[in-house]
Protein backbone atom coordinates (compact mmCIF):
# COMPACT_ATOMS: atom_id res chain seq x y z
CA UNK A 1 0.00 0.00 0.00
CA UNK A 2 1.21 3.86 -0.93
CA UNK A 3 0.82 5.67 2.22
CA UNK A 4 -0.48 9.46 1.47
CA UNK A 5 2.33 11.34 2.49
CA UNK A 6 2.75 14.96 3.57
CA UNK A 7 5.72 16.97 3.86
CA UNK A 8 6.72 20.22 5.44
CA UNK A 9 9.65 22.94 5.01
CA UNK A 10 10.21 26.18 6.61
CA UNK A 11 12.19 28.80 5.17
CA UNK A 12 13.27 32.00 6.83
CA UNK A 13 14.47 34.87 4.47
CA UNK A 14 15.02 31.97 1.31
CA UNK A 15 13.66 31.46 -2.27
CA UNK A 16 12.20 27.90 -2.14
CA UNK A 17 14.54 27.48 -5.12
CA UNK A 18 17.15 27.31 -2.63
CA UNK A 19 16.34 25.32 -0.42
CA UNK A 20 18.90 22.29 -0.68
CA UNK A 21 16.18 20.17 0.62
CA UNK A 22 13.25 21.41 -1.93
CA UNK A 23 15.90 20.46 -4.35
CA UNK A 24 16.43 17.12 -3.31
CA UNK A 25 13.24 16.28 -3.04
CA UNK A 26 12.50 17.39 -6.65
CA UNK A 27 14.67 14.92 -7.66
CA UNK A 28 13.94 12.04 -5.99
CA UNK A 29 12.24 9.64 -7.93
CA UNK A 30 9.83 7.86 -5.25
CA UNK A 31 8.52 11.46 -4.94
CA UNK A 32 7.53 11.47 -8.40
CA UNK A 33 6.11 7.64 -8.04
CA UNK A 34 3.85 8.08 -5.09
CA UNK A 35 1.23 9.89 -3.03
CA UNK A 36 3.65 13.09 -2.14
CA UNK A 37 2.82 16.49 -1.13
CA UNK A 38 5.02 19.04 -0.41
CA UNK A 39 3.91 22.25 1.95
CA UNK A 40 6.15 24.98 1.84
CA UNK A 41 5.64 27.11 5.16
CA UNK A 42 7.55 30.65 4.07
CA UNK A 43 7.84 32.67 7.53
CA UNK A 44 8.81 35.93 6.33
CA UNK A 45 10.20 38.36 6.08
CA UNK A 46 9.16 38.52 2.00
CA UNK A 47 6.90 36.72 -0.09
CA UNK A 48 8.03 34.16 -2.28
CA UNK A 49 5.38 33.29 -4.24
CA UNK A 50 6.72 34.11 -7.59
CA UNK A 51 9.82 31.77 -7.36
CA UNK A 52 9.12 29.76 -10.39
CA UNK A 53 10.00 26.47 -8.92
CA UNK A 54 6.46 26.53 -7.46
CA UNK A 55 5.30 26.38 -10.62
CA UNK A 56 4.32 21.95 -9.60
CA UNK A 57 1.43 20.76 -9.00
CA UNK A 58 3.21 18.57 -5.39
CA UNK A 59 3.93 22.13 -4.11
CA UNK A 60 2.10 23.84 -1.62
CA UNK A 61 2.93 27.44 -0.58
CA UNK A 62 1.59 28.74 2.82
CA UNK A 63 3.30 32.33 3.89
CA UNK A 64 3.66 33.85 7.10
CA UNK A 65 5.76 36.78 7.06
CA UNK A 66 5.74 37.54 10.61
CA UNK A 67 8.10 34.66 11.72
CA UNK A 68 5.30 32.55 13.39
CA UNK A 69 7.02 29.82 15.72
CA UNK A 70 7.58 26.67 14.46
CA UNK A 71 5.57 24.77 17.31
CA UNK A 72 2.47 27.14 15.66
CA UNK A 73 3.63 25.76 12.05
CA UNK A 74 3.95 22.29 13.30
CA UNK A 75 0.80 21.76 14.71
CA UNK A 76 -1.26 23.55 12.06
CA UNK A 77 0.63 21.57 9.67
CA UNK A 78 -0.70 18.46 11.31
CA UNK A 79 -4.08 19.17 12.58
CA UNK A 80 -5.05 20.70 9.25
CA UNK A 81 -3.73 17.92 6.81
CA UNK A 82 -6.13 15.24 8.53
CA UNK A 83 -6.44 13.39 4.97
CA UNK A 84 -2.31 12.31 4.73
CA UNK A 85 -1.51 8.99 6.43
CA UNK A 86 2.04 9.90 7.48
CA UNK A 87 3.85 13.70 8.02
CA UNK A 88 7.10 14.35 6.95
CA UNK A 89 8.92 17.41 8.91
CA UNK A 90 12.14 18.68 7.23
CA UNK A 91 14.92 21.78 7.88
CA UNK A 92 15.18 23.85 4.29
CA UNK A 93 19.20 22.97 4.42
CA UNK A 94 19.28 18.83 4.66
CA UNK A 95 20.49 16.47 1.53
CA UNK A 96 17.57 14.17 1.38
CA UNK A 97 17.61 11.13 -1.17
CA UNK A 98 15.42 8.11 -1.78
CA UNK A 99 17.23 6.21 0.82
CA UNK A 100 15.61 7.90 3.08
CA UNK A 101 12.46 6.79 1.81
CA UNK A 102 13.17 3.47 0.98
CA UNK A 103 14.00 3.24 4.68
CA UNK A 104 10.92 4.16 6.38
CA UNK A 105 8.75 2.48 3.37
CA UNK A 106 10.74 -1.07 3.85
CA UNK A 107 10.88 -1.19 8.14
CA UNK A 108 7.69 0.41 8.58
CA UNK A 109 4.97 -2.10 10.11
CA UNK A 110 1.27 -0.99 11.27
CA UNK A 111 2.42 -0.81 14.90
CA UNK A 112 4.91 2.43 14.41
CA UNK A 113 3.35 5.41 15.43
CA UNK A 114 6.85 7.39 14.68
CA UNK A 115 10.33 7.12 12.35
CA UNK A 116 13.63 9.53 13.65
CA UNK A 117 16.57 9.20 11.23
CA UNK A 118 20.17 8.85 12.92
CA UNK A 119 21.68 12.35 12.74
CA UNK A 120 24.99 12.59 11.05
CA UNK A 121 27.08 15.91 10.96
CA UNK A 122 27.06 17.98 7.76
CA UNK A 123 30.03 15.43 6.61
CA UNK A 124 28.70 12.56 7.64
CA UNK A 125 31.55 11.17 9.90
CA UNK A 126 30.14 11.62 13.75
CA UNK A 127 26.29 10.72 14.73
CA UNK A 128 24.75 13.15 17.25
CA UNK A 129 20.68 11.65 17.39
CA UNK A 130 19.02 9.98 18.66
CA UNK A 131 19.68 10.24 22.22
CA UNK A 132 18.42 7.35 24.23
CA UNK A 133 18.76 7.49 28.02
CA UNK A 134 21.07 10.43 27.56
CA UNK A 135 23.85 8.50 24.96
CA UNK A 136 23.97 8.54 21.24
CA UNK A 137 21.86 5.86 19.92
CA UNK A 138 24.27 3.11 18.03
CA UNK A 139 21.60 0.41 17.75
CA UNK A 140 20.76 -0.99 14.38
CA UNK A 141 18.55 -0.07 11.49
CA UNK A 142 14.75 -1.13 12.04
CA UNK A 143 15.12 -1.22 15.76
CA UNK A 144 11.99 -0.67 17.55
CA UNK A 145 12.38 1.99 20.90
CA UNK A 146 9.26 1.76 22.97
CA UNK A 147 7.97 5.41 25.39
CA UNK A 148 9.44 3.60 28.38
CA UNK A 149 13.19 4.71 27.50
CA UNK A 150 14.44 8.11 27.71
CA UNK A 151 14.67 9.32 24.01
CA UNK A 152 15.51 12.91 22.30
CA UNK A 153 16.41 14.33 18.90
CA UNK A 154 15.62 16.89 17.23
CA UNK A 155 12.87 17.72 14.59
CA UNK A 156 14.23 17.50 10.71
CA UNK A 157 13.49 13.81 9.31
CA UNK A 158 10.58 13.12 11.98
CA UNK A 159 7.85 10.60 10.17
CA UNK A 160 4.83 11.38 12.30
CA UNK A 161 2.22 8.43 11.67
CA UNK A 162 -1.57 9.20 11.80
CA UNK A 163 -1.81 6.79 14.97
CA UNK A 164 0.66 9.03 17.21
CA UNK A 165 -1.91 12.09 16.36
CA UNK A 166 -4.82 9.75 17.26
CA UNK A 167 -2.86 8.87 20.53
CA UNK A 168 -2.45 12.67 21.22
CA UNK A 169 -6.32 13.25 20.67
CA UNK A 170 -6.77 10.69 23.46
CA UNK A 171 -5.25 13.09 25.79
CA UNK A 172 -6.60 16.16 24.43
CA UNK A 173 -3.06 17.95 23.79
CA UNK A 174 -0.88 19.12 20.42
CA UNK A 175 2.45 16.77 19.61
CA UNK A 176 4.49 20.27 20.12
CA UNK A 177 4.44 22.45 22.86
CA UNK A 178 2.83 25.81 21.26
CA UNK A 179 4.77 27.63 24.52
CA UNK A 180 7.70 27.49 22.22
CA UNK A 181 9.13 29.09 19.55
CA UNK A 182 12.06 27.83 18.38
CA UNK A 183 15.01 25.80 20.35
CA UNK A 184 13.06 23.11 22.01
CA UNK A 185 9.89 22.45 20.00
CA UNK A 186 11.18 19.55 19.10
CA UNK A 187 11.99 18.37 22.40
CA UNK A 188 8.70 18.87 23.79
CA UNK A 189 7.36 16.14 21.33
CA UNK A 190 9.02 13.63 23.56
CA UNK A 191 8.61 14.75 26.65
CA UNK A 192 4.98 14.79 25.46
CA UNK A 193 5.16 11.28 24.88
CA UNK A 194 6.06 10.59 28.45
CA UNK A 195 2.97 12.08 29.58
CA UNK A 196 1.14 9.16 26.87
CA UNK A 197 2.89 6.63 29.27
CA UNK A 198 1.67 7.55 32.31
CA UNK A 199 -1.94 7.51 30.70
CA UNK A 200 -1.16 3.69 29.87
CA UNK A 201 -0.70 4.81 26.04
CA UNK A 202 2.21 3.24 24.46
CA UNK A 203 4.07 5.00 21.26
CA UNK A 204 6.34 2.51 19.42
CA UNK A 205 9.52 4.71 17.42
CA UNK A 206 11.52 3.10 15.06
CA UNK A 207 14.92 4.94 14.05
CA UNK A 208 14.76 3.64 9.73
CA UNK A 209 17.04 5.79 8.09
CA UNK A 210 20.15 8.59 8.70
CA UNK A 211 20.29 12.02 7.13
CA UNK A 212 23.22 14.42 7.62
CA UNK A 213 22.66 17.80 9.41
CA UNK A 214 23.91 21.35 10.21
CA UNK A 215 24.34 21.21 14.15
CA UNK A 216 24.95 24.95 15.17
CA UNK A 217 26.00 23.92 18.96
CA UNK A 218 28.81 21.79 17.10
CA UNK A 219 29.98 23.31 14.39
CA UNK A 220 31.13 26.43 15.26
CA UNK A 221 28.04 28.17 14.14
CA UNK A 222 27.31 30.34 17.53
CA UNK A 223 25.57 33.66 17.50
CA UNK A 224 23.82 35.82 20.25
CA UNK A 225 20.59 34.73 18.96
CA UNK A 226 21.08 31.32 18.74
CA UNK A 227 22.54 31.87 22.71
CA UNK A 228 19.26 34.15 23.58
CA UNK A 229 16.88 31.18 21.90
CA UNK A 230 18.80 28.50 23.70
CA UNK A 231 17.73 30.92 27.12
CA UNK A 232 14.09 31.04 26.01
CA UNK A 233 14.18 27.12 25.88
CA UNK A 234 16.09 26.59 29.22
CA UNK A 235 14.06 29.06 31.05
CA UNK A 236 10.63 27.05 29.72
CA UNK A 237 11.71 23.27 30.13
CA UNK A 238 13.21 23.83 33.86
CA UNK A 239 9.30 25.51 34.17
CA UNK A 240 7.42 22.52 32.40
CA UNK A 241 9.82 19.53 31.85
CA UNK A 242 11.76 19.55 34.81
CA UNK A 243 11.79 16.06 36.30
CA UNK A 244 14.56 16.35 39.01
CA UNK A 245 13.92 19.64 40.97
CA UNK A 246 17.05 19.89 43.14
CA UNK A 247 18.86 18.84 39.77
CA UNK A 248 17.36 22.00 37.84
CA UNK A 249 18.02 24.21 40.61
CA UNK A 250 21.29 23.69 40.60
CA UNK A 251 21.70 23.93 36.56
CA UNK A 252 19.80 27.25 37.12
CA UNK A 253 22.03 28.67 39.44
CA UNK A 254 25.00 27.20 36.97
CA UNK A 255 23.41 28.47 33.98
CA UNK A 256 22.95 32.21 36.05
CA UNK A 257 26.67 31.85 37.52
CA UNK A 258 27.68 31.77 33.92
CA UNK A 259 26.26 34.86 32.63
CA UNK A 260 27.63 36.87 34.86
CA UNK A 261 31.18 35.78 34.84
CA UNK A 262 30.31 37.03 31.06
CA UNK A 263 28.63 40.17 32.11
CA UNK A 264 25.66 39.20 30.28
CA UNK A 265 23.29 40.20 32.89
CA UNK A 266 20.64 41.30 30.07
CA UNK A 267 20.08 37.49 29.96
CA UNK A 268 19.66 36.81 33.49
CA UNK A 269 16.39 39.32 33.07
CA UNK A 270 14.79 37.30 29.92
CA UNK A 271 15.65 33.77 31.84
CA UNK A 272 13.11 34.67 34.67
CA UNK A 273 10.93 36.95 32.41
CA UNK A 274 10.41 34.31 30.10
CA UNK A 275 9.85 31.62 32.79
CA UNK A 276 8.04 34.11 34.62
CA UNK A 277 5.91 34.56 31.20
CA UNK A 278 5.93 30.78 30.82
CA UNK A 279 6.12 31.21 27.31
CA UNK A 280 8.53 32.12 24.80
CA UNK A 281 7.95 36.25 23.67
CA UNK A 282 6.30 35.58 20.03
CA UNK A 283 4.16 33.04 21.58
Amino acid sequence: MIMKTCVCIILYNKLPSESVTLNCLLDIQYIDDSKVDIFIFNNGPYSVANDKVLNNDILHLVEHLNNRPLSHIYNDFLLKNAEYDRYIILDDDTPIDDEFFHGINKYYVSKIDLQVPVIFDSKGEQRYYPLMNKKIYQGSTSEVIYNNQDFLTIGSGLVVYKSLLDKFNVIGENLFDNRFAFYGVDFSLFRRIKWLEKKNIQVNIQIPASLKHSLSRVENNFSSWRHLERIHDYALSARYYSGNKLKTFCGVILFLSKECVHLRLKNILVFFKTFINGKHPRC
